[in-house]
């Protein structure tokens, strides 16, 4: 195994010209990988699923919560009017949010009850609550040789 050993001190000195570059895709239709993701939670207790996601600028109106078989799937999109201010997409400095549609989906577990899912929304933030079936019984199965 390989050591790196760093020599003190380090000090490192960025030109301005540099660091006022900006730091847009330069195709902002095609955005880099990782854009789109809607980032999710998932908290689970003894009796229920709770799925928490920020869905700041996102028309409620206009978003899905979808469950097809054991998969649960969040669409929608979120959407920033520029026209007001006078800026296009082209003269973005830094561009760190996601603009445009999104979708995520995550596998829930075999106990989840999907017809009882209830799900509502509180300072831009998307609670999903999802209750656990009583009952399911857990089985081992021998292996024949």
């Amino acid at each position: 195994m390989n050591q790196v050993r760093i020599k003190e001190p380090t000090h490192i000195t960025i030109p301005a010209s540099k660091a006022a570059q900006p730091m847009v895709p330069e195709n902002l239709s095609q955005s880099p990988e990782g854009f789109g993701q809607l980032p999710i939670d998932i908290l689970e207790s003894e009796k229920e699923i709770l799925v928490i996601t920020p869905i700041a600028g996102v028309d409620m109106d206009k978003t899905d919560i979808v469950i097809t078989n054991d998969v649960l799937t969040i669409r929608g999109e979120r959407q920033t009017d520029l026209s007001g201010f006078n800026f296009k997409k082209r003269d973005y400095y830094v561009q760190e949010c996601f603009w445009g549609k999104f979708s995520r989906s995550v596998i829930l577990p075999a106990n989840a009850d999907a017809q009882k899912i209830e799900a509502n929304q509180k300072d831009h933030v998307l609670y999903i609550r999802i209750p656990k079936k009583t009952g399911i019984q857990m089985r081992i199965v021998k292996i024949k040789s």
